[in-house]
């Protein structure tokens, strides 16, 4: 090696000499941006925190709210007994209570739920620990949170929730009681925390932590017994006063977090936090985590750094030394160009086609496994996102791809969100690293400020038993994706069954895009009667028998005319004939019955919905007022402006509306009050259980009680015996759909069932 002269040298110091400056700017820059970063995870926590603990305790409230109009109704709270198992049947239907009580304004625990020990049980006015919380309950109109404390009458530590119950003059003539068990974090069940990151609820009326996350059990008395210290409150004072220019009270008028840094005694370590103040519940809501946990992170950023910076130098020392071989490295680096996808680095389909294949091919004898790979809700992330925050994602897609694999075995970007993987590895190997890969996949990626969460449908393929080419076994492995697809985060190995089934589905799109065309498609119509057997409507059932497959169950061919975009205009001719037939049927036999039509989602939210309906209700002549369009709950996850205005207009038509397979989705009570429906349809599943399921029992009551408190019918469908339809007529279910009553009718054998119960 030649030595490096003078100025050379002069040059590789000075370069040192600003490579350890910049080295020491960017770690300062570094380390603040962390911290400001934390900072901002711990407000987006906070507010996120906020939220879910006053929908949890907004829902709370409003079970109180029905529990106490339940109560008064009749004067119900004079009955103990009658108010006891009022009490037990709401705790079976909502198990994640601790239980009930009824108090007198003068403190006096007088009815509870049966899981409560009375004898021990105090005076809420009389007890230091209540007494606060029982008093602003009776004078709120809102649902009042008490201390946290150890409630002996059920041997747990409790978050106690009051309201008082009103009498028609305004008397608060009780306080209903329920409570959220602490150990078990109820409101915190959506809601997960980062490692050493720790939550607090406070009390505004007297400073008390109502809930703490990250203590053991035996650390409660020391937290819930206990209020902040006047020195850890003039400390938080001070820091807002300082940094924002508030006190306390003037922050909560405001609903965005604000973030602090104090020393905490309690936790040994300068903490880093965000708190929000709650102005429904008079609670302050905090996140905070130890400043130190940065230290792992920012020492592995200094590695990088210090890696970076030594590479960049033995490079600059190198260059001189490399000029020589500068003709081969040109080379090898467009041949790199075209064999590798520039983004992620890894070898492409053009490689996969020319090198891989030789090496595969040249060794015939030798086994090997192909993963075809394809990354679930990506597309969202490039729609939503931008392709620059998709490439991100497939940059670090790739990298922990690598990171699970041997040496000897290849990962490809075969395109778009596709990889292939080829494994040189046993079958059950193959299926251990498979399950790797999704669970690898299944952390978060952090990508700026944002924070994103994959899958991957897995397809796997074994050379030579599925294949003797390269290509084919790719084509199956593809295949053996298509049906992971179906689950989402899952793997599926190529069979001989798989082909069959895949030829069979394209067949069958093959015909079904031909079925109206032939007449193979047909409607039936499922008799829905009264609580006295009289008919009230009927349900249009599609129904489809093809010559070659015969009878094909609307399950398999709905989903497929879904995927293939046939569904609108599958929908349109189901709509059409039923509301044509519907129209002349009773016009010929003079009679009056509701037609019900179920619609998807993906038919619903077409373009042009509305007008296809009334113009079809139109050219038909068939009564609006004698119409019910059925939806199912997924369809608010759409657009829910857009659904409910639609809904609002299809109602001021005429057109009944009602909510299919209640119960099974999300509706919520909040939901149902803001919709137009006027029927709520209860899913087969609960009704099939209904007599010896305890909690169906208790679910199907309650669905009834909803409807008949927001003045909506109730349809139980899947009726199947007389014992199930006798216990819902005694629920109080006005209609009723099931083979019990009858099976789904052809045109004419609809005229007989017509004839006897019309």
């Amino acid at each position: 090696m030649k030595r490096l002269d003078s100025n050379l040298w002069g040059l590789f110091y000075l370069i040192l000499t600003a490579s350890v400056v910049l080295f020491i700017s960017l770690s300062v820059t570094k380390y603040n941006s962390m911290k400001a970063e934390l900072t901002r995870e711990l407000s987006a926590d906070t507010s996120l925190l906020n939220h879910i603990m006053q929908s949890t305790l907004v829902e709370n409230e409003l079970l109180l709210d029905l529990l106490g109009a339940q109560l008064i109704e009749n004067h119900t709270y004079q009955n103990l007994a009658k108010t006891q198992q009022l009490f037990d049947k709401m705790l079976a239907a909502k198990p994640v209570l601790a239980g009930f009580g009824l108090a007198t304004p003068q403190g006096d625990m007088v009815a509870f739920s049966s899981n409560l020990d009375i004898d021990k049980t105090t005076n809420y006015l009389e007890s230091d620990i209540t007494r606060d919380s029982f008093q602003k309950a009776l004078a709120s109109q809102k649902m009042i949170l008490g201390r946290t404390y150890d409630y002996p009458a059920l041997d747990t530590w409790l978050l106690p929730m009051r309201k008082a119950l009103r009498d028609e003059s305004g008397k608060v003539v009780a306080v209903i009681i329920t409570a959220l068990k602490v150990d078990e974090a109820n409101f915190l069940s959506n809601f997960r925390l980062e490692e050493f990151r720790h939550a607090d609820i406070i009390s505004d009326l007297n400073y008390y932590r109502l809930f703490v996350t990250g203590i053991p059990k035996s650390d409660y008395d020391k937290f819930y017994m206990h209020p902040l210290s006047d020195e850890l409150l003039t400390r938080l004072k001070r820091n807002y006063r300082e940094r924002y220019g508030l006190t306390l009270e003037e922050m909560k008028h405001y609903s965005t977090p604000f973030a602090f840094d104090l020393d905490s005694k309690v936790f040994n370590n300068n903490m880093l936090g965000s708190v929000v103040y709650n102005q429904r519940y008079d609670l302050w809501v905090t996140m905070f985590q130890p400043l130190k946990t940065l230290t792992p992170e920012f020492s592995r950023v200094m590695m990088t750094y210090s890696t970076f910076f030594l590479i960049a130098l033995i490079i600059t020392y190198a260059l001189f030394r490399t000029i020589a071989n500068y003709e081969e490295r040109t080379r090898t680096r467009l041949l790199h160009q075209a064999t590798h996808d520039p983004l992620t680095n890894l070898p492409n389909r053009y490689y996969l086609d020319t090198e891989l294949k030789h090496q595969l091919e040249s060794n015939p004898n030798h086994e090997y496994s192909l993963m075809f790979l394809d990354l679930d809700n990506f597309k969202n992330i490039n729609d939503n996102f931008g392709h620059e925050t998709g490439d991100a994602v497939l940059t670090e897609v790739s990298k922990r791809f690598k990171s699970l694999l041997h040496k000897k075995d290849s990962v490809i970007r075969f395109g778009g969100d596709e990889f292939v993987i080829i494994v040189h590895s046993t079958s059950k190997e193959v299926s251990v690293l498979a399950h790797s890969l999704i669970k690898s996949l299944s952390l978060p990626f952090h990508i700026d400020d944002m924070r994103f969460n994959l899958g991957v449908s897995i397809g796997i393929a074994q050379y030579p038993q599925d294949g003797d080419t390269l290509k084919t076994i790719l084509s199956r492995a593809d295949m053996a994706m298509y049906h992971a697809k179906k689950h989402k985060n899952a793997v599926e190995f190529f069979s001989e069954t798989m082909r069959q089934n895949t030829l069979h589905k394209v067949h069958l799109e093959h015909k079904l895009r031909q079925a109206i065309k032939y007449n193979e498609i047909y409607v039936v119509y499922q008799p829905q009667l009264d609580r006295s057997q009289k008919l009230h409507g009927v349900e249009a059932l599609v129904r489809w028998q093809n010559p070659t497959f015969g009878d094909i169950s609307p399950a398999e061919f709905i989903p497929i005319a879904e995927e293939i975009g046939y569904m609108p205009e599958l929908g349109h001719y189901i709509l059409d004939t039923a509301l044509r037939r519907m129209a002349e049927f009773q016009k010929n036999h003079n009679v009056r019955f509701r037609l019900s039509l179920n619609v998807s989602a993906r038919q619903f939210m077409s373009h042009g919905f509305y007008h296809d309906l009334t113009d079809a209700i139109e050219k038909n002549g068939y009564p609006a007022d004698l119409l019910t369009i059925e939806v199912t709950e997924s369809l608010f996850i759409e657009d829910f402006e857009y659904v409910h205005d639609l809904l609002i207009r299809l109602q001021r038509r005429g057109i009944w509306l009602s909510l299919d397979d209640f119960g099974t989705g999300f509706s919520s009570l909040s939901l149902l009050r803001k919709l137009p429906f006027d029927e709520l349809k209860i899913d087969k599943s609960f009704i099939d259980n209904v007599l010896n399921k305890q909690s169906d029992h208790g679910l199907v009551e309650s669905i009834i009680e909803i409807g008949q408190k927001l003045n909506m019918r109730t349809l139980a469908e899947g009726v199947e015996t007389l014992e199930q339809l006798q216990q819902l007529c005694d629920y109080g279910c006005e209609l009723f759909q099931g083979y019990h009553l009858s099976k789904p009718l052809k045109y004419k054998q609809l005229e007989e069932f017509i004839s006897s119960h019309s």
